[in-house]
């Protein structure tokens, strides 16, 4: 008829419905409680953001736009001076979620960057990294930086074109420099296309030729946000890789096998009418590629290039071994428009002893490039990584570079194997050639293992030639 229950450090004893009633008032007061903790840390963080935000000036802030290639490239030269205690970190934003990397130099340094943390203001999409100075900045100290960012996805076809046409495009952005610092003295410029359509107006825009000057202006505050649109004429294709599946597969019978599995778009204005062949021979080439080049290792050996028909003879090889590095030039079997796409396979194979070394601690260490390098300015929307190991490694581990996405291990049976290849899979959108980094992979092996396929050949031809023996030798006649 009593019931036992907790208030604070003592226990009580109650009836049953006393206790219910007590026990529903202390969840109300422990929600109510929980939530106002909630908001308290919220606006206790926003305060401490932006306490850590006010100490921090920019004082001079400059910015070009180059639109001129595949995809937007940001150059920044930012003035920063502290006015509060001594920061070890700043923060540096850009209008847009489609960043594909962020560079920060000072005095042709690479500083430490982390991010991107994605934001929206009043509908707005815009991207924030944390940077890492040097050295503490000081009180009354300044220092100068460099940013370079790479923005893809951001050039949008607004019309139907002619087969003579170049791509035409719209361009969005803002029109201050997006910071979450009070800039002082601001000015942006925007240049590399072949014309200038139309833009926003605005008394803060010129207009030189082919460029467009905003600014100079003056006490921006911190993210300020006015929407412009650039309407221009772009002489460079838009070569999009949508998709690139990757696979190397290691043997240590000597050979590190490469094979890539491409998904490719011209992602320029689509044509009005139809494809003429005639006006092709003409010049009529508008916004077409008809080669896609990109860099292989010079040391690679036995390439190929081939699609679902079969093999495609129309590419050709450039080796600079001064340099490492060899050019692979791929023509598809037919001219790339807007809107057109082809899918297709390329592969070579690579010396093992220049990839795969053993480390102190008895580990096989292989590194090799991320993903590819283009000559041309593309990028790729969906990359795959697979590694290959060999049957029978422990132990895997792996280091990259900056942050990818793991897929689930699985094992891939092949030739001779009796339990399978450990694959390794990592995914990573949005990538450019900068991406086109060493990474490393771990892992244990036992040398007894590379002798197992020649030992389950020498079995089976043994089983064989024992069972063609007895065979032969045996009588199974029935009478004599």
């Amino acid at each position: 008829s009593q019931a036992l229950y907790f208030d604070a450090a003592h226990i009580v004893l109650a009836s049953p419905s006393e206790a219910r009633k007590t026990i529903i008032d202390i969840r109300l007061q422990s929600a109510h409680q929980m939530k106002l903790s909630a908001v308290l840390i919220v606006v206790f963080s926003a305060l401490i953001a932006s306490s850590i935000a006010s100490q921090i000036v920019i004082t001079e802030a400059s910015r070009i736009i180059d639109i001129g290639g595949g995809f937007a490239r940001h150059g920044l030269t930012l003035t920063l001076s502290n006015h509060g205690t001594a920061a070890k970190r700043f923060q540096v934003a850009l209008m847009t979620h489609d960043v594909s990397a962020v560079v920060v130099t000072h005095k042709e340094k690479f500083l430490e960057v982390s991010g991107p943390h994605l934001k929206t203001q009043d509908g707005h999409k815009y991207s924030v990294y944390d940077v890492t100075f040097p050295a503490p900045l000081e009180t009354g100290k300044t220092i100068t930086v460099k940013v370079e960012g790479l923005i893809t996805r951001n050039f949008e076809p607004f019309q139907q074109i002619t087969q003579k046409q170049d791509n035409h495009l719209l361009y969005r952005d803002n029109i201050y420099i997006l910071s979450p610092y009070t800039i002082r003295s601001q000015k942006t410029r925007i240049e590399g296309a072949r014309q200038i359509l139309k833009h926003t107006d605005s008394s803060a825009v010129t207009v030189d030729g082919t460029v467009l000057n905003y600014g100079p202006f003056a006490d921006v505050s911190p993210l300020t946000i006015e929407p412009t649109a650039t309407y221009f004429v772009s002489g460079a294709p838009l070569i999009r890789v949508t998709s690139l599946v990757k696979e190397v597969e290691v043997s240590h019978w000597g050979n590190v096998a490469v094979e890539e599995n491409y998904v490719l778009k011209n992602a320029g204005n689509e044509l009005d009418k139809g494809f003429s062949r005639v006006d092709y021979m003409f010049g009529q080439t508008g916004n077409s590629f008809n080669l896609f080049s990109q860099y292989i290792p010079a040391d690679a050996d036995e390439p190929y290039y081939r699609d679902v028909i079969g093999n495609v003879s129309t590419s050709h090889i450039h080796v600079h071994k001064e340099e490492k590095m060899a050019k692979f030039d791929i023509r598809p079997r037919f001219i790339m428009f807007g809107g057109w796409k082809t899918e297709f396979t390329i592969g070579y194979n690579l010396p093992l002893s220049h990839y795969l070394s053993v480390l102190p601690s008895g580990q096989f260490a292989l590194d090799i490039n991320f993903s590819t390098e283009f000559v041309q300015e593309a990028y790729i929307d969906n990359f795959e990584l697979r590694f290959i190991l060999p049957e029978g490694v422990t132990d895997v581990e792996y280091t990259f570079p900056f942050e990818v996405k793991e897929n689930e291990r699985s094992i891939r049976p092949t030739y001779l194997d009796t339990v399978g290849r450990t694959v390794l899979s990592f995914s990573k959108d949005n990538i450019v050639n900068i991406h086109n980094q060493k990474v490393q992979i771990r892992y244990n092996y036992s040398s007894s293992n590379i002798i197992q396929d020649p030992l389950l050949l020498i079995s089976a031809f043994f089983t064989l030639f024992v069972t063609l023996i007895i065979y032969f030798r045996l009588d199974f006649s029935i009478s004599k």
